[in-house]
């Protein structure tokens, strides 16, 4: 595999950008929780009643215990060790108060179950906060003016989202409250737009041939030479568009801003594995960053798939790149209604949530720290470091390292 952002199927007139186009199934057999009643996370309910999948992680004994539980119980951990009458080791403890932590969500919402719904579902489950711990931002690329050209389709579509992407950290800037991480489960990279616009026209003769006369080409051009004329093109616009330049040093810029605040950026990798593979197969070539978000900096966290039964196994849909920080498991996914999901949109969110609980149990954690610890809470697998990262995320072992770092502050103990 070598690179591998996601196609949006529906194009309402303001675009919305999920890091795929959905998979999603209704629960067959148990229906969706009431709205008046808390649903169960899937963390929440013993192995044996999880399947294979979440059994084996649980190693078929233990029970898989939410972010909530395993905060809860960190505390109560480092509580035992309190020594009556110990001021110091009380200064230290008052640091593990909840206070007002907040997480934003930059994503699609409206009318209906969104993208945006299901997406703060999985961060709701994930953590201790809820819906109104949770600022949720609508993000997403305008439609661009009646009778553009291709050119001005595919910049439009780029700068028009980073702006929406600028300007919901800039409200993040200048209304902070509490809020230390964001999770903007949305994607646009040349791959992605290029894999839109092949889906739009590749059973249709008519709009293949359209398509093919707009990149230049002969009539009668194979489907090989149209998917290399339409790859060259799109990563020329990119590479070349002023309007895109401009928008992403803005965003990039915001992005240097809430790095300095404390703030995290958690973003996904990309759904576009399928099609990378598709154009390795039929020897379309392509750069080798042809397939990193706008959003990709030295400032986001970049969260690809693992699938959930084989640790070891990357999900063939996750895209790859040189940006990706970890992965964790994108494959059955609870999301709103009871249904389960496929994709880098709920991975990202479980590693947002973990955050979010890390720096509840130690609130001085700063982003190289908290960064250093998912590093080491990841397990190197036999897949390639674009695919995974550091390697495949170990929730439970990130947390602990948190607990952990509280005690590099402190105060030693001597006899008197």
């Amino acid at each position: 595999m070598t690179l591998k952002s996601i196609g949006n199927p529906h194009r309402p007139q303001v675009r919305t950008e999920p890091s795929q186009a959905q998979t999603i199934r209704s629960p067959t057999t148990a229906p969706a929780a009431p709205a008046n009643q808390v649903q169960v996370s899937r963390f929440d309910k013993p192995a044996a009643q999880q399947g294979a999948r979440l059994s084996q992680a649980a190693d078929g004994t233990s029970p898989v215990r939410s972010f909530q539980q395993r905060a809860v119980e960190a505390r109560a951990a480092t509580t035992s060790t309190q020594v009556d009458g110990g001021k110091a080791v009380k200064d230290f403890l008052s640091r593990l108060n909840s206070g007002d932590d907040n997480i934003a969500i930059f994503d699609s919402f409206g009318p209906g179950t969104t993208h945006g719904d299901n997406v703060e579902h999985v961060v709701d489950e994930n953590s201790e906060y809820s819906d109104d711990d949770i600022r949720t931002v609508g993000v997403g690329s305008s439609s661009p003016p009646a009778g553009a050209s291709l050119d001005e389709r595919i910049e439009h579509r780029a700068s028009s989202f980073l702006d929406s992407t600028s300007d919901a950290m800039q409200g993040v800037l200048d209304n902070p409250d509490d809020i230390t991480v964001i999770n903007q489960s949305q994607s646009i990279s040349p791959v992605r737009i290029a894999d839109e616009m092949w889906s739009d026209v590749r059973n249709d003769p008519e709009a293949k041939a359209e398509l093919a006369q707009e990149l230049g080409l002969e009539e009668g051009a194979s489907d090989t030479e149209i998917l290399q004329a339409l790859v060259d093109h799109v990563d020329g616009v990119f590479e070349n568009s002023p309007e895109i330049a401009a928008s992403k040093k803005r965003y990039d810029k915001l992005s240097g801003e809430l790095e300095d605040a404390g703030i995290l950026h958690v973003v996904t990798a990309g759904n576009t594995g399928d099609f990378l593979d598709t154009l390795d197969g039929m020897g379309v070539e392509y750069d080798g960053d042809f397939a990193n978000s706008v959003l990709f900096n030295e400032h986001t966290i970049v969260v690809a798939a693992s699938t959930g039964g084989k640790r070891d196994q990357i999900a063939d849909f996750s895209t790859p790149s040189d940006f990706v920080t970890v992965a964790i498991d994108g494959t059955d996914i609870e999301v709103a209604g009871g249904n389960t999901a496929n994709g880098t949109s709920f991975a990202a969110p479980q590693v947002t949530a973990l955050i979010a609980e890390m720096r509840r149990i130690n609130p001085e954690l700063t982003n190289d720290e908290i960064r250093d610890l998912l590093a080491k809470a990841a397990t190197d697998t036999s897949a390639t470091a674009q695919e995974e990262g550091h390697g495949i995320l170990d929730p439970d072992k990130a947390l602990t390292l948190a607990r952990l770092s509280l005690l590099k502050d402190l105060p030693v103990m001597r006899a008197v």
